[in-house]
């Protein structure tokens, strides 16, 4: 399976499991597409709550905590079909629904994939000519067809009769990745490592962050460093 299918294959493997059942596996009904929506937005969550949380930090500058969503699509599908009761997904039932709904499976793994984890500013950070006050904050990946295209750092709108944090984002930052292909990764992973940038006197050093996930790995295009 070539790079450009692998985001539609993570989850027509949870869709040909999720659509599978012990008496249907061999011949199993075509969906409508409102179907499948359906049966993913209510899948896919529970994929991402049961996956291992995991945390990077670089000192001085931010920590994130994650959920190791998996990314290998015969994977997903044994981890959905656990939680469905079959485990058993019919031979050539991803490659089928692959490609009749890859659409829609983007569509769906940009969605649930957009609110990932936590973003904890330890300082007032800038990356380029964008600025990240400190706190905590979301963040989520942003993809471009397969290929994670960035992080997204945000903060939700406040729910009626909440206070308006001081230094909320009012508008999302996008931490833009240049991406090259890699062999295809187990789960989401990411790091942070050091960049080559020399620090200003008496900031932490600048860093940059590094996401693996399908067959991409993916590097910030500018350092995240102390504003």
């Amino acid at each position: 399976m070539n790079a450009t299918a692998i985001a539609p294959a993570l989850l027509a493997g949870a869709l040909a499991t999720l659509l599978a059942t012990p008496a249907q596996a061999q011949q199993p009904p075509i969906p409508s597409k409102q179907e499948i929506m359906k049966r993913l937005d209510e899948g896919f969550p529970q994929l991402i709550e049961q996956s291992p949380e995991a945390t990077v930090e670089v000192e001085g500058l931010f920590k994130l905590t994650y959920k190791q969503v998996p990314t290998d699509p015969k994977k997903i599908a044994e981890m959905m079909g656990k939680q469905l009761g079959t485990d058993k997904v019919p031979p050539g039932m991803i490659d089928q629904y692959m490609g009749m709904f890859a659409a829609e499976i983007t569509q769906v793994l940009n969605k649930h994939l957009a609110d990932i984890g936590e973003f904890e500013a330890l300082t007032d950070l800038k990356n380029s000519s964008k600025k990240i006050p400190p706190g905590k904050h979301r963040f989520g990946i942003l993809f471009e067809g397969e290929k994670p295209a960035a992080l997204v750092v945000f903060d939700p709108k406040p729910k009626k009769g909440e206070e308006e944090q001081k230094d909320r984002l009012k508008k999302p930052v996008l931490l833009r990745l240049k991406t090259k292909s890699t062999k295809l990764q187990n789960e989401l992973k990411i790091e942070g490592k050091e960049s080559k940038k020399k620090p200003k006197k008496d900031q932490p050093k600048p860093a940059d962050l590094v996401v693996t996930c399908l067959r991409y790995l993916a590097k910030t295009k500018k350092p995240i460093e102390a504003k």
